[in-house]
């Protein structure tokens, strides 16, 4: 399946082009003025307040608001249209609908859950703080890599990853509306395959942070800290990665680069004394199993070695 023929990518003037009659924003508070004026239906700001008989609800948000309009979207049965407010959850292309219960991570996974359509709004890019661009830019990192990389992806999948990497390589860390449909992309590869050991421990590790206070370390975050932690650690470790970089012809040094760029060493401390912690728990995580490179016990030492 390609990203074409799974969720249809419509114009701002297809999308104002529904019928009236059915139609529903949602949207957060946060990008509610650049919002407003593109669109003539009815504003709510909470899926609560989505009528019972809407048809179609364009969801204007982050990554958990467009899952949780997901859930709601299978009881209730309207259609989506997923507007992205920032990038790199690629929710608004995603068969997953990502949910925290009893403190615990948890996702449903289903063609259901894909919205039928989406949208870009690429003045919403202007909308996003420089710390959560970089965060978002990590997160399609780690879906391309390790979904490109994963043991369940195919020729297709591992061709797709090469030239999306290559892309991604040329825009660089910088607050750009095109990130928008490279993390769709970057999502999509992910969901054809899989993904691993960073998303282990970002599904692991972040509802644990958070009780402890640590609210602002959400899932982008994770993923940027971790990316070359890990990249370096199997580059170093395993043949996978480097003959991946070589038979796509991509420059090894500029992946190495991008990815440190997004690494921040005091925060990568606190992280590992999670890491350490509940190490035992990561390993028997389902993502791990997926992982490019085989995951042991004893690995978590590499993990402290990348401080060295």
């Amino acid at each position: 399946m390609t990203l074409a023929e799974s969720t249809l990518l419509l114009t701002i003037q297809d999308v104002c082009s529904l019928p009236n009659r059915t139609a529903v924003v949602l949207t957060t508070n946060s990008v509610k003025e650049i919002v407003e004026p593109i669109f003539e239906f009815p504003i709510v700001s909470s899926p609560s307040q989505i009528p019972d008989d809407a048809n179609i609800v364009i969801v204007v948000g982050g990554g958990s608001l467009i899952d949780e309009t997901k859930i709601l979207a299978s009881e209730k049965k309207f259609h989506i249209v997923a507007i992205p407010s920032i990038w790199g959850s690629g929710a608004e292309v995603s068969p997953v609908a990502v949910f925290t219960d009893n403190g615990e991570k948890k996702f449903q996974v289903g063609d259901i859950f894909r919205p039928k359509y989406r949208c870009i709004i690429p003045n919403l890019a202007d909308s996003i703080p420089t710390k959560l661009v970089e965060y978002g830019c990590g997160d399609s990192w780690s879906h391309v890599i390790e979904g490109g990389l994963s043991p369940l992806a195919d020729d297709e999948n591992r061709k797709n990853s090469a030239i999306l990497i290559q892309e991604m390589l040329s825009i660089g860390i910088i607050k750009d509306p095109l990130w928008f449909d490279l993390s769709a992309r970057a999502c999509m590869i992910q969901s054809e395959s899989s993904v691993g050991i960073i998303h282990a421990i970002a599904h692991t590790l972040e509802p644990i942070l958070h009780l402890d206070g640590l609210v602002s370390w959400g899932h982008a975050k994770l993923c940027s800290i971790l990316l070359w932690p890990v990249y370096s650690i199997f580059l170093e470790n395993s043949d996978k990665w480097s003959n991946f970089v070589q038979e796509f012809n991509i420059e090894e040094k500029e992946i190495s680069f991008t990815l440190q760029s997004l690494f921040d060493e005091e925060e990568y401390k606190i992280l590992l004394n999670y890491i350490s912690q509940y190490w035992s728990e990561i390993i028997k995580h389902p993502f791990t199993r997926t992982n490019s490179c085989l995951v042991r016990r004893n690995d978590i030492g590499r993990f402290m070695e990348v401080l060295n």
